[in-house]
């Protein structure tokens, strides 16, 4: 299954100007891997929110929805 990813405008500044360069590439990874369908460890956090854990540097989360 194929999921379209849409991404704030927050999302995309915030990513642009990470200077991670390694996290930022990891979450770009991550995000490319959820878009067919491979989600990996993922957690329900409320409202339909669901949270992506990413283990690079200090490491991040992603939070989104499916709709």
């Amino acid at each position: 299954m194929n999921y379209e990813i849409q991404t704030t405008s927050n999302f995309d500044k915030w990513l642009k100007n990470l200077t991670d360069r390694k996290a930022a590439l990891a979450i770009l990874q991550r995000i490319n891997r959820a878009k067919i369908g491979l989600f990996g460890e993922v957690k329900a956090v409320g409202d339909g929110v669901i949270e992506m854990r990413v283990f690079v540097g200090q490491g991040y989360r992603v939070y989104f929805t499916i709709s």
